[in-house]
């Protein structure tokens, strides 16, 4: 074989391999880009999960913190309540007292006045009562209401965390085939340079790979 037919065919062989380089590198860039962004996409989905704990955390505390103003709203309106009642009696009874001292019997308009004295003081007392129950009531909800968005904020995290596992399982696969892709047609090209070059040198040697030597 001739120093022109040998360079000749090492060039192609050569073309041929650095066709095949390139196109590796290629796929190997590819896979590389996507194994980042299934990285970021991790770590955003992470980021998330753990700010949305946090939220939930904090409406953890909002919701303990009004279930304690429920309770404390409770103790105060027993007590306003128990305050009232020992304040109407004190009345009462001076009322009594007065009554008795100016020697006017408990018949006719003094035992209206006391029993006048008497409603209004339950009144009183039931109206404290009832405020009390509906401050409670409005704690107790505010309680449900916190922890309700914390169990909303969990479940959005984790949903999170999946969808961000799912993006990432993606991408790392579209990265696995591109890489696949380019070292199939890597192999490809090298199959076709060693083809050529065997075709080449075969010839110039005066046979063929796939003929009988040429007479």
């Amino acid at each position: 074989m001739s120093s022109a037919g040998m360079l000749s065919t090492y060039l192609t062989v050569a073309g041929y391999a650095i066709q095949a380089g390139a196109t590796l590198a290629q796929g190997s860039t590819a896979k590389a880009v996507a194994d980042a962004n299934a990285k970021v996409i991790r770590q955003n989905a992470t980021f998330e999960s753990q700010a949305a704990e946090a939220e939930a955390l904090q409406f953890d505390n909002a919701a303990q913190i009004a279930r304690q103003d429920a309770t404390i709203a409770a103790e105060a309106a027993a007590f306003r309540e128990q305050q009232s009642r020992l304040a109407a009696a004190r009345k009462q009874g001076l009322a009594r007292a007065t009554i008795g001292a100016s020697g006017v019997t408990m018949a006719g308009s003094p035992l209206a006045i006391l029993l006048d004295n008497q409603y209004q003081a339950e009144t009183e007392a039931q109206l404290i009562r009832y405020e009390g129950q509906l401050n409670v009531l409005a704690k107790e909800r505010e309680a449900q209401l916190d922890e309700y968005s914390a169990e909303v904020r969990r479940v959005t995290g984790e949903r999170t965390v999946l969808a961000g596992e799912y993006k990432a399982g993606l991408a790392e696969t579209e990265g696995a085939g591109k890489y696949t892709g380019a070292f199939l047609g890597t192999a490809g090209t090298l199959a076709t340079g060693i083809g050529k070059y065997l075709d080449q040198y075969y010839t110039r040697k005066g046979t063929s790979v796939t003929s009988e030597p040429i007479r």
